[in-house]
């Protein structure tokens, strides 16, 4: 599917990029993306340093993590320091807890290959949250919690790039700021992270990245250096996300949370077929329409994947049969546009031709209106 990465994130790049100075050699060059790749990258196990770490990220380090206090790092080695170069003092505390996290591997751009107009151009790499769900739309930029860039030359041709040999140091990000990103490195707890990456080919006010990437990194013990294999990014706009579930569908169940009431329901609305397609974007093109004998109503809806879950956008009713028909005397009527917004959720096989839906879905919807959020629904392939 192709998912736009806002301009604010963009613009941070760009002041980064425009801030660390020219391109770089093959040995700066990180990863791009593309119409979000949701696959996860390689497990990671590696030994944690026994250093210590400098106490100036406690803005940014998850919670429940102690960093004792250090000497300043020697900054005397500028844009050649390593990470080892970052840690100044040595305690020993929490040095078998907390390390400072810097990623080598290398990162490649399937065609077709971005324009480089300047010397600028380069890649982000950030870590968000474990939790993060991306959306279409969305801008990530408020959450990101480190990150680092790599520049790239003007003959850059979308070919695989090692990172360095030592690791790409995760800095501390921190939004707002004219250069959100920090000089100090990022030291995390080991946990599991939401890495994007991100290739922009030029500055220009109105620059979109060619490439983005969302994956998953697990960080088992926090070395100094992740290892993130090869990670092969393409084109956004190169194709859009296949969805899995395309088929017809019958209304097996219906749930609210624990709620079972598929007998009430079925009562009411006698027939309720759903129809799963390819959305020409990207994603689950989802039509649902129940109807009994006095009154059919048809719901649309666009199902798109993210790192975790699933990202419902309702498009709301698109037609009512004869207009503002009711299914019986208590319900309200069809109104064309009711029920309209975003919900996030999961959609799983669950054997023998069953698909489950789970969402919280917008006002409007029963399960929501009587406060026993969310819906379940089971649907069996016809």
């Amino acid at each position: 599917m192709n998912r736009a990465i806002t301009l604010s994130l963009i613009l941070s790049l760009a002041l980064l990029l425009s801030a660390c100075g020219g391109g770089g050699g093959s040995d700066d060059a990180q990863t791009p993306a593309d119409t979000v790749s949701q696959d996860a990258l390689p497990e990671v196990t590696a030994d944690v340093p026994a250093d210590a770490f400098p106490a100036e990220t406690a803005a940014d380090t998850p919670a429940g993590e102690s960093v004792a206090e250090t000497a300043d790092p020697d900054l005397s080695c500028g844009d050649a320091c390593t990470p080892e170069d970052w840690l100044a003092g040595e305690t020993a505390d929490d040095a078998s807890q907390t390390g400072t996290i810097a990623l080598t591997g290398s990162l490649a751009l399937e065609p077709p290959v971005p324009q480089i107009d300047a010397e600028g151009a380069g890649y982000i790499v950030a870590l968000l949250p474990g939790d993060y769900v991306f959306a279409p739309g969305m801008d990530p930029g408020p959450d990101i919690l480190a990150a680092a860039i790599a520049l790239v030359g003007k003959d850059y041709d979308g070919s695989a790039m090692a990172l360095p040999e030592k690791g790409l140091v995760i800095n501390q990000w921190l939004p707002g700021n004219d250069n959100p990103m920090s000089a100090f490195p990022y030291l995390a707890l080991p946990g599991t992270y939401v890495l994007l990456i991100a290739f922009q080919p030029s500055f220009g006010s109105d620059s979109q990245p060619s490439h983005v990437y969302f994956g998953k990194i697990d960080v088992e013990a926090v070395p100094a250096v992740e290892s993130l294999g090869d990670v092969v990014l393409s084109a956004m706009g190169s194709g859009p996300d296949e969805c899995p579930f395309t088929g017809e569908y019958s209304l097996f169940s219906i749930a609210c949370d624990d709620l079972d009431v598929t007998a009430g329901f079925k009562e009411t609305v006698t027939s309720t077929t759903v129809s799963i397609t390819q959305s020409d974007g990207g994603g689950c093109a989802i039509s649902a329409m129940n109807m009994n004998d006095v009154c059919m109503e048809t719901e649309d809806i666009l199902a798109e994947q993210g790192p975790d879950n699933w990202f419902f956008d309702y498009k709301g009713v698109t037609s009512c049969m004869p207009s503002g028909c009711s299914f019986n005397q208590d319900d309200a009527p069809c109104v064309v546009g009711d029920r309209k917004g975003q919900a996030t959720g999961s959609i799983e096989w669950t054997g023998n031709g069953k698909l489950k839906v789970t969402a919280s879905e917008p006002a409007g919807h029963f399960c929501t209106d009587i406060g026993k959020a969310p819906t379940i629904m089971v649907l069996q392939s016809l």
